[in-house]
């Protein structure tokens, strides 16, 4: 899907209900959209978040499709107040294939990434950073960076539009390690938004 490509821009679209649509853009260009399964926006926690912050609270169902709408897999999270909610990965046969552990505090994000509960890849970065080293956990050898930018297009409106910050990311020649960094990008914007 994503292997024919050297590098993805993964950016939300903002709506008056939320985030709810990504878009995975090539020389923007589409070629895969993330879009949420269910939405359940008029529940107490986004009652709460009309006057609060509690975005951190909200759940999450996203299906993941790349072009010609093939679906590649879903990243899911459940909501609540009392616990930090771990964020899951899963392939297109709902089999979990990584889970995201989180630490987030007012300057500092702290993610790694586990498959079969052994950690694969981390971010340990500030929360106003451009770049995001994406490390590995055992050796802490770089793996690559996911950077946070703005695309430019031709005209003020469709900067106004279209110019939300996404993430741009490598690719690799595993199909399943860019959906898993698809999916990290956006977890991040889950946790910095």
């Amino acid at each position: 899907m994503f292997i024919n490509y050297d590098e993805l821009f993964v950016q939300p679209y903002i709506s008056l209900k939320g985030r709810t649509r990504f878009t995975v853009l090539v020389n923007k260009r589409e070629v895969g959209t993330i879009t949420e399964l269910k939405t359940k926006k008029w529940n107490l926690i986004y009652l709460f978040n009309l006057y609060f912050d509690l975005s951190k609270f909200y759940s999450f169902d996203y299906v993941v499709k790349g072009e010609n709408d093939n679906i590649i897999g879903y990243i899911r999270k459940a909501g609540g107040f009392f616990k930090k909610r771990d964020i899951y990965v899963f392939d297109k046969n709902k089999e979990l294939i990584a889970t995201f552990k989180w630490n987030f505090k007012l300057t500092k994000l702290h993610l790694t990434m586990y498959k079969n509960n052994e950690p694969i890849w981390k971010i340990n970065s500030g929360t106003m950073e451009m770049d995001y080293p994406l490390v590995d956990a055992k050796t802490e050898q770089p793996i690559t960076i996911i950077r946070k930018r703005s695309p430019i297009y031709e005209t003020v409106q469709e900067n106004l539009k279209k110019g939300i910050d996404g993430f741009y990311i490598k690719t690799t020649e595993s199909e399943e390690e860019n959906f898993l960094r698809i999916a990290t990008c956006i977890v991040l914007d889950f946790l910095l938004s």
